[in-house]
């Protein structure tokens, strides 16, 4: 079966339009369901033969259970995309065709951040640096948020090989039957940057390490300060830095919800100071991280976060009465653990 993907380019609208203070809406996370995909009988095209004879898949993210979600319009749920099969099989499955059984390397890629997500207008206001964004039309396809590093294995030994690190668009519809369409874009990505590659005379002069070593290194990942504690230390994080050190800047603080945006501050001299930056806070009871001018329950899930939150304000023309109606496109985003983006 081939597969044709799309890059997309979408058009933003920037309006005077009001965003609503939030309610608490991660019971969507928590009572979501399961729904597990093995991607069979899809394989990469017949091209050039990959100079390996098999791959190896080191799942090093902060969040192993599952990547991403999808969500019924009908009735407002949410569901889990689990693997049912390892990285590995699934590959090996994709690019049966492409793999040199004559080979005596292995492909070995290490998955730090792997992320699916509906829509594609959250990454064109990010490559835009558009802080609101007001849309008129339907926020199609969706994206793969990927950090993967590759190696070649030669007996028991890696070499470093490249790293692809970056969001994938595609106009595919984003459901249930057609993840596919974003599942593999970035192992795409990865064949066609291996095929452009001389790997012998590429990895000549690559250092050469030990699976402990690698194992080591990506499991030094997680023994950042917050990820140690059960909850975050109360107080307001001005970036995602403090966050991860669990070094909130202000502890005496409070939060007004308005209805144009949720507005954090602090007491100075008798005198509330609005906080202008900030990345989230814990209130003793609750984390709380912002997105765009709003804040956003956020629960742990391992080793990262999660917040059901919105970016967007939809714009409907209701034509019997001439009036605009909004309404927010909300979706379940995860906190990227090594820069701290919301995807």
């Amino acid at each position: 079966m081939m597969k044709i993907n799309y890059v997309v380019l979408t058009l933003v609208l920037i309006g005077p339009f009001i965003l609503q203070a939030q309610k608490d809406e991660t019971r969507f996370i928590k009572d979501s369901k399961e729904s597990f995909y093995s991607f069979e009988n899809i394989h990469y095209f017949s091209g050039p033969k990959l100079p390996f004879k098999k791959i190896i898949v080191l799942d090093k993210r902060f969040d192993t259970t599952k990547i991403g979600y999808t969500h019924d319009d009908i009735g407002n749920k949410y569901s889990k995309i689990i693997l049912q099969k390892n990285w590995s099989d699934i590959l090996n499955e994709y690019f049966r065709y492409n793999l040199d059984t004559n080979s005596n390397q292995t492909l070995f890629i290490v998955i730090q951040t792997f992320w699916m997500q509906n829509g594609t207008l959250a990454e064109v206001q990010r490559a835009k640096k558009i802080n609101e964004v007001y849309k008129q039309a339907k926020d199609r396809g969706g994206s793969c948020t990927a950090e993967l590093d590759v190696f070649v294995q030669s007996d028991s030994s890696f070499q470093a090989l490249f790293k692809i690190d970056t969001t994938f668009l595609s106009l595919s519809g984003y459901n249930k039957g057609k993840l596919d369409n974003f599942f593999f874009l970035p192992f795409d990505s990865i064949a066609i940057k291996i095929t452009s590659l001389s790997i012998p005379q590429y990895i000549l002069n690559k250092r050469k390490i030990k699976l402990d070593e690698i194992n080591n290194v990506y499991n030094n990942r997680f023994q950042m300060p917050v990820l140690k504690q059960i909850t975050p230390e109360k107080g307001v994080f001005l970036g995602f830095q403090d966050f991860k050190e669990n070094r909130p800047s202000f502890t005496q603080f409070g939060l007004k919800k308005g209805d144009l945006s949720d507005e954090v501050y602090t007491v100075n001299n008798g005198k509330e100071e609005i906080i202008e930056k900030y990345w989230g806070f814990f209130d003793g009871s609750g984390l709380y991280i912002r997105l765009g001018a709003n804040a956003f329950k956020a629960v742990r899930q391992q080793n990262t976060f999660e917040l059901v939150g919105f970016q967007h304000i939809n714009l409907y023309r209701n034509y019997q009465t001439g009036t605009i109606v909004t309404s927010k496109s909300r979706k379940i985003f995860q906190v990227n653990m090594r820069s701290g983006r919301l995807h």
